[in-house]
């Protein structure tokens, strides 16, 4: 070697004293590199070997596997009351309120509860007059009655009796035969007696009982506004049934079944509940279709809020499920084949939180599943697979 002789050659020239210092100092300044200084190698073995390392990478693998993956759709999806439904006047008037309670947006109300009414001052008084003709009417052919149907007189005048001019008005008695009824209906009482309990239903319609324990959403009028009919007072919704409407692609609609059970995902809660419609109109802005789950109870969750929505199906076709990580450019994988990197297109099936299932690859294709810095096409490489 090399070395030996350029030690003896320094042994011979230079006084003993001062070769240690001088091999000191030589071997400080980094004259000893292996090529270009002092001292070299003659075995070029090692330098080989060293470069062979730094070259061939060694990467996270699977063996691919085509089969029926789970498929979980992650959405995000907006709640909504199950039940909404806008309060419409039937009848003309004056709003006022009923015992303090403001016709607010958010006001809470319990089923039977009065919302609002209307004032019936003009009504309610018309509708007293007509019964107060009618006592006239009815007592008007009691002479006749007792004449030509003298069995029949107790009942009309125990029926005449009955009527008060501030109360509902009593049905009228069971006629017995054909002639009684020719008779009454002769006098219009049948008639008069249908016009009053029209007036009383109509009476009803100006105040408006809740259907069920709910909220108000919006209002359209306040107290004091006069309203007509067919004018929108308020939208209410009923608290206890919500439900919520999520956009999902055509092609995850065919693995969604009516009766399917979803996820919300609430913070670190989840809430449970079923799919109840599908929609068959497609968005035109999003070219997606609606789906609708209706909540389970025991939720503290509100209207108006989006929350994402986890739905677990399986797909029809096999694929390859990989982690999302593993898939670059123009949906495309690493792979190895006969020792070097490769890349192959996939198409992606479907998602499953941070894992892809994909089509494309054929079983025991090997894909690296971890990112590449730095790739080339053609290089050496090592899979670990996993």
């Amino acid at each position: 070697m090399k070395l030996g002789k350029s030690l003896k050659s320094l042994y011979k020239h230079i006084p003993h004293p001062i070769i240690i210092p001088i091999m000191y100092i030589i071997f400080q300044f980094g004259y000893f590199n292996g090529s270009d200084g002092f001292f070299t190698w003659d075995d070029q073995n090692i330098e080989e070997k060293t470069y062979e390392e730094k070259t061939k990478r060694s990467f996270d693998a699977i063996i691919a596997h085509n089969k029926i993956n789970k498929q979980i759709i992650t959405k995000t999806g907006k709640i909504s009351s199950f039940q909404e439904i806008p309060i419409i006047s039937e009848v003309q008037g004056e709003l006022i309120g009923y015992n303090n309670s403001p016709i607010k947006k958010g006001r809470k109300f319990k089923k039977g509860e009065i919302l609002f009414k209307v004032k019936n001052t003009e009504a309610l008084l018309l509708l007293e007059s007509r019964r107060s003709q009618f006592i006239n009417l009815t007592s008007s052919i009691l002479s006749d009655i007792s004449i030509d149907f003298p069995n029949e007189e107790d009942k009309w005048e125990k029926y005449v009796n009955s009527i008060e001019i501030n109360k509902m008005l009593p049905e009228l008695p069971k006629l017995t035969s054909n002639k009684e009824q020719t008779f009454i209906e002769s006098k219009s009482i049948i008639s008069q007696h249908k016009l009053i309990k029209i007036d009383e239903e109509r009476l009803k319609k100006y105040s408006f009982k809740a259907p069920f324990d709910g909220s108000i959403t919006k209002t359209y009028s306040d107290i004091g506004a006069v309203i007509t009919p067919g004018r929108s007072v308020v939208d209410i919704i009923k608290n206890e049934d919500l439900e919520i409407e999520i956009q999902v692609n055509t092609s995850e609609l065919e693995n969604i079944q009516i009766g399917d059970q979803i996820k919300l995902h609430y913070g670190t809660d989840t809430i449970l509940a079923i799919i109840v419609r599908k929609g068959n109109i497609v968005n035109r802005n999003t070219e997606n279709i609606s789906v609708f789950a209706k909540l389970n109870e025991g939720h503290n969750l509100y209207g108006g809020m989006s929350l994402t929505v986890s739905i677990d199906t399986y797909a029809e076709h096999e694929s390859v499920s990989i982690p999302e990580r593993a898939i670059f450019g123009n949906n495309e994988v690493y792979i190895v084949k006969d020792g070097k990197l490769r890349k192959k297109s996939i198409s992606k099936l479907s998602s499953n939180y941070n894992r892809i299932n994909i089509t494309g690859i054929k079983d025991s294709t090997v894909i690296i599943i971890e990112p590449i810095i730095e790739a080339e096409i053609g290089m050496e490489v090592t899979a670990d697979i996993k």
